[in-house]
């Protein structure tokens, strides 16, 4: 079967991609992923790498998805907020200049996931400053007068 995917040119070369995979994360500066077998199946988990603090011994730590909790606290909290809040800004701006705009072309515009859009469109319905009129596929958002209440 690899032979036929192999001269359909669908295959480069079998039995490297593992080690394309361990150099490709050396290469950005993480570590290399953990492997790990269970009941059959075949995990690989990749880990990213973490700046601590200028102050720490460490200047980069191993976290499968969690930080170190030196940076998390209020100041990344408002940060959040206040990015949150900017997006948010960009969102309306965009339902003013087109309200037909879906939450993937927005997603596009401001270099954010789709998930991350809605959750912020969802928001926005929230605070009844935007809804949503007509059918999911085919409708528009209106922005919500706030001076008329």
């Amino acid at each position: 079967m690899i032979q036929i995917f192999h001269e359909a040119g669908e295959v480069e070369n079998w039995g490297t991609g593992f080690a394309r995979i361990v150099d490709a994360c050396l290469d950005n500066g993480n570590p290399p992923p953990q492997l790990e077998e269970k009941t059959g199946a075949f995990i690989i988990r990749f880990l990213k790498t973490t700046i601590i603090s200028k102050n720490s011994e460490k200047s980069s730590e191993k976290s499968p998805g969690k930080s170190s909790g030196k940076s998390s606290g209020k100041s990344s909290e408002k940060s959040s907020e206040k990015s949150s809040e900017k997006s948010s800004e960009k969102i309306l701006q965009m339902i003013k200049n087109n309200p037909a705009s879906t939450a993937e072309q927005m997603a596009d515009e401001l270099s954010l996931t789709p998930r991350a859009v809605e959750k912020m469109l969802a928001s926005l319905k929230k605070m009844k400053k935007i809804t949503r009129v007509g059918y999911p596929k085919g409708g528009h958002w209106e922005i919500i007068d706030q001076q008329k209440e």
